[in-house]
């Protein structure tokens, strides 16, 4: 996880680029933009934004990272001015990351840590009871796109 802040200056559509070293791969399924520790909710485009709703727009920057854009006070609302704006996000290996079934072996499993109860309060070892199998491919990395294809 990594975290990343700035301070909002009052003028409609703002827009922040929060970039990462060595151009990391950062999941696009888990960002999250807070206001003045507050979460936004996260929409595709301007138009997507309600009057004056506390949302934005989360992009691939231009030059790496991740670009947030603000609404204008009709569509979207606008950050106060001086709002604390931060966000949070998953770093990813990218494609590296992926593990297709076949490389995964009978002892590759999810394991339970811990206890679980029964009706009646008895205790149960979760870890003795229960393993979960992968039964596809975890697949949701991709290697970044080129900079020359760009």
């Amino acid at each position: 996880m990594k975290y990343q802040q700035a301070t909002s200056t009052g003028e409609p559509l703002q827009s922040y680029n929060f970039s990462e070293r060595n151009y990391a791969d950062i999941d696009e399924y888990f960002i999250n933009v807070y206001v003045n520790g507050i979460l936004w909710d996260k929409v595709d485009s301007l138009l997507d934004m309600g009057y004056m709703q506390q949302a934005c727009v989360v992009k691939t920057g231009i030059n790496g990272g991740i670009d947030i854009i603000f609404g204008n006070g009709k569509m979207g609302k606008i950050p106060d001015t001086g709002a604390t704006i931060y966000v949070e996000y998953l770093i990813t290996d990218g494609a590296g990351g992926n593990l297709p079934k076949s490389i995964l072996t009978e002892e590759s499993y999810f394991e339970f840590q811990g206890v679980g109860y029964l009706k009646d309060g008895y205790e149960v070892s979760l870890k003795d009871n229960f393993k979960i199998y992968n039964d596809t491919d975890i697949i949701f990395g991709s290697a970044p796109e080129d900079i020359l294809l760009t």
